[in-house]
């Protein structure tokens, strides 16, 4: 996959439950990273706010917040990591599809317990 993408579906649901639980993993995720992500993480007092830091958008739903886009300039290993630590967190059925400029796709699937990658032209 090339560097310029951009997230063309998404449909992540992380029960508000859940939220502080999976914020705490990605802080220890990126625990002594120097990335933009554990920048964040380290900066960031939640979730959603962590979330809108990075360029995602969400919505608040019933109970859950639903990640649902966001902008992806360069697909590096620190995002995989960021979506990869969010898999026992995310419901079973939860996808996030990034595209490429040259029609190669990443999808992120989630089983409720961990993430697999896809990836497709």
């Amino acid at each position: 996959m090339s560097t310029a993408a951009w997230i063309y579906d998404a449909s992540i649901v992380i029960r508000n439950a859940r939220q502080p639980e999976a914020f705490n993993a990605i802080r220890t995720s990126f625990e002594g990273c120097d990335s933009f992500f554990a920048e964040r993480a380290r900066a960031e007092r939640d979730f959603p706010a962590f979330l809108e830091s990075i360029g995602f958008t969400s919505q608040r739903q019933e109970g859950a917040l639903l990640i649902d886009g966001g902008d992806i300039e360069i697909i590096t290993n620190w995002l995989i990591r960021l979506f990869d630590t969010l898999g026992p967190f995310v419901e079973a059925g939860g996808v996030l599809e990034i595209r490429d400029e040259e029609g190669e796709q990443m999808t992120f699937c989630y089983d409720g317990k961990q993430m697999d990658i896809e990836f497709s032209e």
